[in-house]
């Protein structure tokens, strides 16, 4: 059930997000290597990945309240 929850957590991301994600949780990359990948500032890469991580978060703790 966990799983699916973090699933449903995932699909509130926007596109940016989702990728930021992917590619700094489940594929391991940091956050320069991303930055490189996305063509964006390492800066803004660790901003929007605590967002969306607040974001999932967020949604995760109304799930469960």
């Amino acid at each position: 059930a966990l799983n699916l929850d973090v699933r449903r957590a995932f699909s509130v991301l926007n596109a940016t997000e989702k990728m930021i994600i992917s590619l700094m949780v489940f594929a391991g990359y940091n956050s320069r290597e991303t930055a490189k990948i996305l063509k964006s500032k390492e800066g803004t890469i660790r901003s929007a990945k605590s967002r969306a991580l607040n974001k999932m978060s967020q949604y995760l703790k109304e799930d469960f309240a």
